[in-house]
């Protein structure tokens, strides 16, 4: 169980999906009160599977595909700043073809 005292009061923490969940409770340190924020942690853990609580599943995609969103989306942001979002155009052509190497197969290798 993650809940435990701080200075009298009671909280619990646990990772989601790799992010760290911690809440306060606010409660005295009493048996009973154990019990409810054990209830309340459970009842955050289902509400963030469920999606509830704004904390989504990430869906993988290639990078050919996210990196190109990126580069438009910098443009956009940095209008005023034209050198920067070209450098970063640049630098991610070098990015670009080392993801296409690793997406190869091998010669030997048979494609299904």
């Amino acid at each position: 169980m993650s809940v435990t005292n701080r200075n009298g009061r009671l909280q619990y923490r646990f990772t989601f999906r790799g992010q760290d969940v911690f809440q306060a409770t606010g409660l005295e340190d009493t048996a009973h009160n154990r019990k409810l924020v054990a209830e309340l942690e459970a009842a955050h853990r289902l509400r963030l599977r469920e999606g509830a609580l704004g904390i989504q599943k990430i869906e993988a995609r290639p990078f050919s595909e996210a990196i190109d969103e990126f580069i438009e989306h910098e443009r956009a942001a940095r209008k005023g700043q034209r050198n920067t979002w070209l450098r970063m155009k640049t630098s991610a052509t070098s990015l670009q073809a080392f993801f296409r190497k690793e997406n190869r197969l091998p010669d030997h290798a048979t494609r299904c």
